[in-house]
């Protein structure tokens, strides 16, 4: 069930409506949105619960819709340790001053039927639940440790030292000037990107060779423009492209189109298709690297022109 809130809504749904004791219960959630980074999913506190606990909560997946939406899903498991009817409060979703709520949800919770003439037949439902560290919680938990900091701040202070010392070793001696090592143009770093993509193309998975290749072009943009390339959308790549430089943007849609069907494909992409998608990338490359060429021409020519008349 779900409730609707303009451009904001949220729906919840359980996978049983009666359980054993210590089994589990999934509820999946599926939140719509306009703001991914603004939106708050409000779970009930499992603390304030006297017939459930919430084992977990992870985030499944994110898809965008089109027309600015976005659908958010998620996924929690709660388990009762007490025959009743366990009835979980309504989950909210908040955003901008907006909200929306599902629920509530009521779930049967029996005992197990057991046999008590026969007690070496009974067993536990499931096996112990046990919670599995991951190297993340490892390291939460060393980070938490007082002494954490100090073995920290005597690193810091080693390093300290070390990098004084190789200043005052290095003040010390006159070394002679070296010339700086010439550094590529953003143009050259992009193009040499571009030529080990070719090389390498049959080491790459389709989903990273079109991933690399779409953002040597955005690293490009960022370098020598005022486009945010990084952070737009393919449309919104395409649009600021045909506003900055005036390109046919056909050919860049094509690769983007690409790019979606490497992500989600099961097979494998040809070696051939995925290097015939570097062509339409290198032209975009040259055809802005000559516009720009050319525009600082002409802003020096006025210049150039002032100086000749003096």
């Amino acid at each position: 069930m779900g409730v609707e809130a303009q451009r904001l809504g949220i729906t919840a749904e359980t996978d049983r409506s009666e359980m054993l004791v210590g089994e589990q219960a999934a509820i999946d959630l599926v939140v719509r949105t306009a703001d991914i980074s603004g939106t708050r999913i409000i779970i009930p506190p499992d603390s304030l619960q006297q017939n459930f606990d919430l084992l977990s909560y992870q985030p499944v997946d994110t898809t965008e819709l089109g027309d600015g939406l976005y659908e958010l899903s998620a996924r929690m498991v709660i388990t009762a340790w007490d025959s009743c009817l366990l009835v979980v409060p309504k989950i909210r979703v908040v955003c901008a001053g907006e909200e929306a709520e599902a629920g509530p949800f009521v779930i049967k919770v029996n005992e197990p039927s057991v046999d008590i003439s026969r007690p070496d037949s009974i067993a536990d439902i499931k096996a112990p639940w046990q919670v599995k560290l991951k190297v993340g919680d490892i390291l939460t938990l060393i980070i938490r440790h007082p002494l954490f900091y100090i073995f920290l701040a005597l690193i810091l202070l080693s390093l300290l030292f070390l990098l004084w010392r190789r200043y005052q070793k290095r003040k010390a001696l006159r070394l002679p000037e070296v010339s700086p090592a010439y550094v590529p143009t953003a143009y050259e770093q992009s193009k040499i990107r571009l030529e080990h993509l070719d090389r390498e193309a049959e080491h790459y998975s389709p989903k990273n060779f079109y991933t690399e290749l779409l953002d040597v072009l955005r690293i490009y943009l960022v370098e020598v423009s005022d486009i945010p390339a990084m952070e737009m959308l393919p449309k919104e790549l395409r649009e600021a492209i045909d506003a900055s430089f005036e390109l046919e943007t056909t050919a860049l849609a094509d690769v983007q189109t690409e790019a979606n069907l490497a992500k989600y494909a099961k097979g494998e992409f040809a070696i051939n298709r995925m290097r015939a998608a570097i062509v339409p990338v290198t032209d975009m490359l040259d055809h802005i690297n000559t516009i720009l060429i050319e525009r600082e021409k002409a802003a020096t020519l006025p210049q150039r022109e002032k100086e000749a008349e003096v």
